[in-house]
């Protein structure tokens, strides 16, 4: 993972945490979803696994 993007991850993580706090479920979900994209951009793409993950809620 590159320098840029390891700064982006971190950036996510605390943008999560001041969403969790703020109570925004909304931005939090989403902030969690591109978390979760960044770190496994190197990973084959899996459809049935993100649509499970999803529906975790």
């Amino acid at each position: 993972m590159s320098d840029e993007l390891k700064k982006l991850k971190r950036r996510l993580e605390y943008d999560m945490v001041d969403s969790q706090k703020s109570g925004d479920k909304e931005a939090l979900r989403g902030l969690q979803i591109a978390l979760y994209e960044i770190s496994n951009l190197d990973k084959p793409f899996n459809f049935y696994h993100i649509t499970m993950r999803l529906n975790d809620d």
